[in-house]
């Protein structure tokens, strides 16, 4: 399987893209922005998702954070089947339209109970095929599930409903209120009689005998956003105007941008809390150093915090005195130094002042969000970048974008995907460079190695040059070095020129 994890409370998704590289990653992409459009652009999705991101900051809070947590918890609870019926169902027909039944069976076999139930609902229609009636199914069940009139009830009185446990549980109760019970009526009367997808959806709810609720206007998602944010120290005071609507790409980018990163708050992979005496003695051995600016992770002026990535694979998170103990991390060959673009001044096209000091060799844009205020730049200091993109396979999802101004010693590195590329080649600042890889990172080679394998994830070493003159043999070479291992005394893969134990397998 391969690995991720959706946040309901921030509408974001995260993937290891590393740990499937060689993978058809399809089927869980499916599944994970299936997640974020119900709990996005659905009634009672939004409703949930407006809440559990009000209940990440309790110290923001002006109620008893645990009425807020309890009301979280229900609605969880009462979106469970639509959520992963839905999500596992668009899995498992994607995995139909290779592997056939088999596949699905193989999907099903590996899912806990609860998941397997939610599927075993839409089941019935894993085997059609693609075309209007399934593109109807899975918009109909996803809508008419979860619009309910949830979002009235809190508009016209929030305490009553998500306060009041027992008033929410009453609520809930009923088969028209619930999207637990508004999904399984709504497969059973679809799965009946198929035809009924292209009815209207008042008849469909007819026939499910369960109440219609249409999706809510851009007002009510205003008022509800208002309601919502009252019990905080910052309500806000949106108006119909505030409310934009998204459709198609536009609409999906964000869980898609967020699909392609891996979670970069690895805590719990990172060692933290080491002392300051420990933290300067792994300095020899590192690799990677990720030195981050984030405003939301305040730091004392004097220091700065950081990720790095060692020769001993270990990863550790923690804080640094900016000061001449440090410096040898930032001058050293070898090591590679990466920056967030919270180091960077885009109104000066320059480093920020408390960040020169880092000398990094990459700016990493996690997503097309981050990426716009390169652009920006662009434009408003009537400048151009050259720019680049790779991929390890034609095939592959993921596309790994270059950019570089002129006279620049770093690079500008985005993680996308190929229908990002339009969007680079109609911008009148951006000059591609098209087979010229090799001059636009030249001298950055290694680093982007590290790069890719650290900050990333890959899960194999590569030697970018080597993989780009010969990307088959380099990639059989990948796979074999995961099997069997690299001898310790044999030049290591990643193309650093050191011995095997002395790099990637010290």
């Amino acid at each position: 399987m391969i690995r991720g994890k959706y946040k309901p409370g921030t509408q974001s998704i995260s993937l290891d893209a590393g740990s499937h590289l060689f993978d058809d990653d399809a089927p869980v992409v499916f599944h994970e922005v299936t997640h974020y459009w119900l709990s996005k652009f659905t009634n009672f999705g939004s409703v949930y998702s407006i809440l559990s991101e009000i209940g990440l900051r309790p110290d923001l809070l002006t109620v008893d954070p645990s009425s807020i947590k309890a009301a979280i918890a229900a609605l969880h609870e009462e979106e469970y089947m639509p959520q992963e019926g839905l999500a596992h169902f668009m899995q498992a027909a994607k995995i139909f339209s290779k592997g056939g039944m088999d596949g699905v069976k193989n999907l099903e076999d590996r899912l806990p109970n609860e998941p397997k139930s939610a599927l075993s609902h839409l089941r019935f229609a894993v085997s059609w095929e693609e075309g209007e009636l399934l593109n109807k199914l899975t918009e109909k069940v996803a809508t008419l599930s979860l619009n309910t009139g949830l979002h009235e009830a809190v508009i016209t009185n929030r305490d009553s409903i998500l306060f009041d446990g027992a008033k929410l549980a009453a609520y809930l109760a009923d088969n028209s209120n619930s999207p637990n019970k508004r999904f399984e009526k709504l497969c059973l009367a679809i799965e009946k009689e198929p035809k009924i997808l292209m009815s209207s959806d008042e008849e469909i709810c007819e026939r499910a005998k369960i109440r219609h609720w249409p999706s809510m206007s851009n007002r009510q998602k205003a008022e509800l956003n208002n309601a919502l944010t009252a019990p905080t120290k910052n309500p806000t005071q949106l108006t119909e105007k505030d409310i934009t609507t998204l459709e198609g790409n536009d609409a999906l980018m964000p869980a898609i941008e967020a699909i392609v990163i891996r979670d970069a708050n690895i805590e719990t992979d990172a060692i933290v809390g080491l002392s300051e005496p420990e933290l300067l003695s792994e300095i020899p051995l590192m690799r990677t150093i990720f030195v981050y600016n984030n405003p939301e992770s305040p730091c004392p002026p004097d220091k700065f915090p950081f990720y790095s990535f060692s020769r001993r694979r270990m990863i550790i998170n923690g804080k640094l005195p900016i000061g001449r103990s440090t410096t040898r991390i930032f001058t050293a060959s070898g090591i590679t130094k990466i920056s967030d673009t919270a180091s960077y001044d885009y109104e000066k096209n320059a480093l920020r002042p408390e960040r020169i000091f880092v000398n990094p060799d990459i700016i990493w844009y996690k997503n097309y969000n981050d990426i716009r205020i390169f652009l920006e730049m662009l434009e408003s200091l009537d400048i151009t970048a050259d720019w680049v993109f790779m991929a390890f396979t034609d095939p592959h999802p993921f596309r790994f974008y270059f950019f570089r101004i002129s006279g620049q010693p770093y690079i500008h590195v985005l993680v996308g995907y190929p229908y990002l590329a339009p969007k680079f080649e109609a911008n009148k600042r951006l000059i591609r460079k098209e087979n010229e890889l090799w001059k636009l990172i030249k001298g950055k080679e290694i680093s982007l190695n590290n790069f890719f394998h650290d900050m990333i994830g890959v899960h194999f070493l590569l030697n970018l040059v080597d993989m780009m003159q010969n990307a088959d043999k380099h990639l059989e070479r990948a796979k074999e070095f995961n099997k069997h291992g690299l001898g310790r005394n044999e030049p290591c893969i990643c193309g650093s020129k050191r011995k095997f134990k002395r790099c990637h397998g010290a």
